[in-house]
């Protein structure tokens, strides 16, 4: 126990005894685990590389809401899948065979660049027309214009990836339409890549 209570940063506990009203004790001991596991969790999101893009969305340890907007299951675990470095793309597939990262590049566009996530959302010309039309939906239903934020790749992928918007109705929106882009791209990337493998 006394570890325990080293670990929440309350070892005067054990020596003290004192905790005071038992509903206020509760509400400290509470707050102290979760301060315990967002820290550690923390922790384990720098350790590891292919949360590169994940780190840059997700700042608390809480369910994300785009999990409960979105309500396509495939499209739902594209995102995930996007979003946590889980995903079938490049940077990932290849980083099981051991490949540097500058080597896994796009075979869909094959102009040389990573087919990391945000090459997958923001850059491959290969979806450039899904892309637009996701861009213009947008545009149409929030006001925000993405073409003059070219360039900006933090700020679009946090814009349409769930943490960038301020606007809980345009957020929402623009998470639904990231969704459905993700999915349209996934499937042509796929028509793309294994169509000619039967």
């Amino acid at each position: 126990m006394q570890k325990t209570l080293d670990s929440l940063r309350l070892g005067h506990v054990w020596h003290t005894e004192l905790v005071g009203d038992e509903v206020a004790w509760k509400k400290r001991l509470k707050k102290s685990i979760r301060a315990r596991e967002e820290m550690e969790w923390k922790a384990k999101l720098e350790e590891k590389p292919k949360l590169r893009l994940y780190r840059t969305l997700k700042f608390d340890l809480e369910q994300e809401e785009y999990l409960n907007v979105i309500q396509d299951s495939e499209a739902r675990r594209l995102m995930t899948a996007l979003r946590g470095g889980t995903n079938m793309l490049a940077v990932e597939k290849d980083r099981w065979k051991h490949k540097d990262l500058k080597k896994r590049t796009c075979s869909v566009c094959a102009n040389g660049s990573t087919e990391d996530e945000l090459h997958f959302l923001l850059e491959c010309t290969a979806y450039e027309r899904e892309r637009r039309a996701r861009d213009q939906r947008i545009r149409t239903a929030t006001d925000f214009d993405f073409r003059k934020m070219e360039g900006e790749t933090d700020w679009l992928a946090q814009m349409m990836l769930g943490v960038g918007c301020p606007n809980t109705s345009k957020r929402q929106f623009i998470q639904r339409e990231t969704a459905k882009f993700v999915e349209l791209a996934m499937q042509k990337r796929n028509l793309i890549l294994y169509s000619n493998s039967d």
